[in-house]
Order: structure tokens, then C-alpha cells, then sequence
């Protein structure tokens, strides 16, 4: 688990605990201060892992699953 895991995966914590609501890719883009496909490449990695799951075809569609 990179530093960079851990960015994004406490920023989708704290943004679903402050709003109720998981954030968009493109929010966590501005928040980590990377390009889409990084974004793409790391949630797949924190999904592979088993502390997100995604669901196809939704706009805000990463949620916790497991507490790292």
C-alpha cells in the first residue's frame, strides 16, 4: 500500500462522513492532484484489495467496504 492508496482511500472516508454521499472520480482527481487514469488505476488496486467496491454505470459509484 502506497502513500498515495491512502490519500485517496482516507479522502473517500472523510468526504462520505462530511457529505453522506461517496465522491466523484473527478473529485478525488482534484483532491490527489493526479490524472483520471491514475485515479482508475488506483481504485482497482484499493478494489483488488478489497477495501472498495465499485459499481458500474453510477456517477458516485466507490464505496468502503473495509476499514484499512
Amino acid at each position: 500500500m502506497t502513500a498515495r492508496h491512502e490519500q485517496l482511500f482516507w479522502f473517500i472516508y472523510d468526504f462520505y462522513h462530511a457529505h453522506q454521499f461517496y465522491p466523484t472520480q473527478d473529485e478525488m482527481m482534484v483532491h490527489v492532484g493526479c490524472s483520471i487514469t491514475t485515479i482508475m488505476k488506483l481504485l482497482r488496486q484499493l478494489e483488488a484489495r478489497g477495501y472498495i467496491e465499485r459499481e458500474s454505470h453510477r456517477y458516485r459509484n466507490v464505496r468502503i467496504i473495509k476499514m484499512m
